[in-house]
């Protein structure tokens, strides 16, 4: 009997990928529920009574009676999206090193900025501010790392896609949300920043999904090219 030793076993960048789109997932059906659940927070001296998903950016439901699982929520996604940063560049390993570096960069801050948010809530206003704006990294990334997957052929049309649609929208929807944003009139459950907010966060990890299902699927084609070339071991 011949056994292949690279068979039947699944390489890690092939997992961190669906781990990534598993925690987005998790993360979204978290802010989802916890929005219905949270009956208000004190930000400093000021009393939110009645917290709305409409009005009130996901960070909200960081404080309050919801502020440990959305706060858990946040770092253990972060978390998560690094490590898949690390699994989707491994699957571009025949692409040229400054794509995969522009990759690993892109999502890992993306990842880092959800840690941040999770660890420093909007009370500590400066740092989470910082790690919002990390969260935000990928809608630039995706015009750097899809102008190079272009001219590749396994990953031409989602170079296309990412610069001609993921990047214009996702700035659109940048605009449109600190255009709503406004801090008096979120605390009094006012305007639609809150909604703007996450049509934008669903956007930026709907296409954080995307790369890394194409990329875990060319990736997943790579190794089973080298597995299929690698030497079997015979096992009398």
């Amino acid at each position: 009997m011949q056994i292949n030793p690279n068979r039947n076993m699944r390489p890690i960048s092939s997992v961190l990928p669906i781990a990534l789109i598993a925690a987005t997932a998790a993360f979204t059906f978290t802010w989802l529920v916890l929005g219905f659940v949270n009956d208000g927070y004190r930000f400093f001296d000021i009393v939110i009574e009645d917290y709305s998903p409409i009005s009130q950016p996901i960070s909200g439901l960081g404080l309050g009676k919801t502020a440990a699982a959305m706060n858990t929520a946040f770092v253990i996604y972060g978390s998560i999206a690094i490590a898949g940063a690390f699994g989707i560049s491994r699957n571009l390993a025949h692409i040229e090193p400054r794509t995969r570096q522009a990759a690993l960069w892109t999502l890992g801050l993306h990842g880092f900025g959800a840690v941040l948010v999770g660890v420093f809530t909007l009370e500590e206003m400066a740092m989470h501010s910082f790690g919002f704006l990390l969260v935000l990294a990928p809608i630039i990334g995706f015009a750097i790392v899809g102008r190079r997957l272009r001219w590749n052929d396994g990953w031409r049309r989602l170079g296309h896609l990412l610069i001609r649609v993921a990047t214009p929208v996702g700035l659109l929807l940048v605009v449109a949300f600190f255009a709503t944003f406004n801090p008096e009139s979120a605390g009094s459950g006012e305007g639609f920043a809150g909604l703007s907010q996450r049509a934008l966060i669903v956007f930026v990890q709907a296409w954080i999904v995307a790369i890394a299902w194409t990329t875990r699927r060319g990736g997943d084609l790579a190794e089973n090219r080298r597995s299929n070339a690698s030497p079997a071991v015979r096992v009398s």
